[in-house]
């Protein structure tokens, strides 16, 4: 019998089986399917399902975004080959004896190393806020607990994309925006930004004058310089670069904002 042990990560799982088979972990998000790599791989699943309480979704998920019912096959593949084989069976035993021992984390980290790790995630989710293209990625629940600390930033909406993953739009009352893309317990920066109303955790409704965002534009004006106008949105004055142009520059960008929590990262 194989016990749950608190720390361990799906990700952790796949590089100490890889590692044991002589395999680079990525081969297990690839579509290669040769016995070298496909029973390994059902090995690490088999794992994952028995030392996590991650469902089949998140699991199939971090194997390179693989259906729940891979998963599933999986399991049932390797409970039958433990049944049939002895010296599998003592394989997959010894394995799912000696990861939680190597890779799980203790119940209470160390103070002095708790902070410490707490500082330097910190550190990398304020930079990545400042380069949200640079790749960073990490440990989901890390990385929302850094943006909740930083910036008050709390996840306000949730879109599954059509590989499984998640595209995931956190948002904090100061207007600040964060885009991840999340697969099973892992996540990346997908985008940042501000100019996002948050009131108690509503977007507000456009105001009356909405309806005027989707009146006709007006008829190109012949005179060249800049005309003051009333934002349709705001009602603040700002000056006008063109007919069309009927919304103050930060309402753009708040509108823009708006279309990014259902576009951006969705099949990144």
């Amino acid at each position: 019998m194989m016990l749950r042990a608190d720390g361990i990560a799906i990700h952790s799982i796949k590089r100490a089986v890889a590692h044991h088979f002589g395999l680079p972990p990525t081969q297990f998000d690839s579509a290669v399917r040769s016995r070298n790599i496909a029973r390994p791989r059902q090995i690490a699943m088999y794992l994952a399902r028995r030392l996590t309480n991650k469902s089949s979704v998140e699991i199939g998920a971090a194997f390179g975004g693989r259906d729940h019912t891979t998963v599933l096959h999986a399991v049932q593949k390797v409970e039958q080959l433990r049944d049939a084989d002895p010296a599998f069976d003592a394989l997959v035993r010894e394995l799912g004896r000696i990861i939680p021992e190597r890779i799980s984390l203790p119940a209470q980290l160390p103070p002095d190393l708790a902070e410490a790790s707490r500082l330097a995630v910190l550190n990398v989710v304020r930079t990545a806020k400042q380069e949200p293209d640079g790749g960073c990625n990490g440990d989901a629940g890390m990385i929302r607990a850094a943006l909740a600390e930083l910036y008050d930033e709390e996840p306000y909406l949730r879109v599954e994309c059509r590989d499984g993953s998640m595209a995931e739009m956190l948002v904090s009352p100061r207007g600040t925006w964060t885009m991840l893309h999340v697969s099973g317990d892992r996540a990346r920066f997908a985008g940042a930004g501000t100019g996002i109303e948050r009131l108690n955790g509503v977007v507000p409704e456009p105001g009356p004058d909405a309806a005027a965002e989707t009146a006709p534009p007006e008829s190109p004006s012949t005179d060249p310089r800049p005309k003051t106008r009333n934002c349709n949105r705001c009602g603040e004055e700002f000056v006008s670069e063109h007919a069309g142009h009927r919304r103050c520059r930060s309402c753009t960008n708040i509108v823009r904002s708006h279309n990014l929590a259902a576009t951006e990262g969705l099949y990144s």
